[in-house]
């Protein structure tokens, strides 16, 4: 996101909690941190992109996903409301606040594939990740209709991104993948809870660029951010195999799969391509290959360190 937003020429500031240069020490369990972060810095947009991620985790330990992604939002908007009343705030939502999703399409009085969610679906998460994700969205339209403040909700659906962490897919796949070219193996089985799951997956910087047109149009309400085309999961694997050197494997394991899991998540992006014009750029073979190739260049410089 930092990438896109200085590309075309924004002055962008980024937070972390370690700080690590050039990056600003910050961490969202320090109200009085927030604010006077807020105030040196005085930022007209504010993407709000952290939090824990997985949902597995989630399931682990709810509260520490509330603690992240709700109390952790409830914090920034109160240091907002104190300190940056006039800024637009863009919360990085998630699809998987939808839940299971609608009675299928018909087609010829065949039943198809379920029809996309839009941003009127109500809300039905199915997981404590989704939960913790739309309890933020509550309370960031909470601070909207009482002060009036320029807040966008961005649902991104799957994304894939060379800096993807290995927790999530299609990430941990091509690790793995990268694992057994390194070792020399000439072949490698991968653990898949249900290849059959559909998903709309999009390009990490065809996402970052749909963040940066809606803050450049000053697009505020709810948007979903995807592609409006799904895929199974293993396509995704098969083309993976196909740019890698060993043969790869499946092995279905259910009891892999995240509970609660639709077995299709699919979205339109209608409302944000009418606002802002966007479209999906990235091919998705592109992003597979430029996937594998980090995690194979990660395992070379774990090699070079020790």
């Amino acid at each position: 996101m930092a990438k896109e937003f200085e590309s075309a020429g924004h002055r962008v500031t980024g937070t972390s909690r370690s700080g690590e240069s050039p990056l600003i020490a910050l961490d969202l369990d320090e109200p009085g941190r927030i604010e006077q972060v807020l105030e040196t810095v005085r930022p007209d947009s504010l993407v709000h992109l952290a939090g824990l991620q997985s949902i597995p985790e989630s399931w682990r330990d709810p509260a520490r996903a509330f603690h992240a992604n709700t109390g952790g939002t409830a914090a920034l908007l109160r240091a907002i409301e104190h300190s940056a009343p006039d800024v637009h705030l863009v919360l990085a939502s998630t699809a998987a606040v939808y839940g299971e999703p609608r009675a299928a399409v018909q087609d010829h009085g065949a039943v198809g594939h379920p029809a996309p969610f839009d941003e009127s679906d109500p809300v039905r998460p199915g997981s404590p990740y989704a939960a913790s994700k739309a309890a933020a969205e509550v309370l960031a339209g909470e601070l909207d209709a009482r002060l009036g403040l320029q807040v966008t909700i961005a649902r991104l659906f799957n994304q894939i991104g060379a800096d993807q962490p290995c927790s999530q897919n299609p990430a941990g796949f091509a690790a793995r993948i990268a694992e057994a070219e390194m070792a020399g193996e000439s072949a490698v089985t991968l653990e898949v809870g249900n290849p059959g799951a559909r998903r709309d997956y999009t390009d990490t910087r065809d996402t970052a660029r749909a963040l940066r047109l809606t803050v450049e149009g000053s697009v505020t309400g709810t948007l979903n951010v995807c592609s409006g085309e799904t895929r199974p999961l293993k396509q995704l694997i098969e083309r993976l195999s196909k740019a890698s050197t060993v043969e790869v494997r499946m092995d279905r394991r259910p009891g892999r799969a995240n509970r609660n899991d639709p077995a299709v998540l699919a979205g339109t992006p209608a409302r944000l391509k009418a606002a802002t014009g966007w479209e999906p750029e990235v091919p998705l073979d592109e992003s597979l290959t430029g996937l594998l190739g980090a995690r194979r260049e990660a395992l070379r410089k774990g090699l070079r360190t020790g």
